[in-house]
């Protein structure tokens, strides 16, 4: 599996300036980079409890099998056992232990909660639920 972000074009208000500015500089205008991602549960992934979200554990684990580091970092009741959790405390500490314990260019919090500034206060960037694709391959 290939997570590919191409860097040129890339809104700075949605991504975050650090973000986008530190992925030009490392990377060039296109490159598969090597990324940390963070996920929300209620609301996100499939085992949610009211409303579940279209994040399947079987995409969260093709993620791990490509060497991308996952990391739950909602305490919710719902959050799927076998993956890496940072639960220190707020969202954005957990955001920040994760980035501690995964060093890596680029950081990514996925979640439907609209939350930007715990994403960027972290040093991450938000990607909202609804503009999250996998890449399955060719057709």
């Amino acid at each position: 599996m290939e997570i590919s972000v191409p860097v040129s074009g890339l809104d700075k208000k949605e991504w975050g300036m650090d973000a986008v500015d530190r992925l030009s500089r490392v990377q060039g205008p296109t490159s598969v980079l090597p990324l940390l991602l963070c996920f929300d549960v209620d609301g996100t992934l499939e085992t949610s409890l009211e409303k579940p979200g279209p994040v399947t554990l079987a995409q969260l684990r093709a993620l791990e099998q490509a060497g991308i580091p996952v990391i739950i970092v909602s305490p919710s009741p719902a959050r799927p056992p076998g993956f890496h959790e940072s639960l220190v405390g707020s969202r954005t500490e957990n955001l920040k232990a994760a980035a501690a314990r995964f060093p890596t260019v680029f950081r990514a919090y996925v979640s439907d909660n609209d939350d930007y500034e715990a994403a960027w206060n972290a040093g991450f960037s938000y990607i909202d639920l609804s503009r999250l694709n996998f890449w399955r391959g060719p057709a």
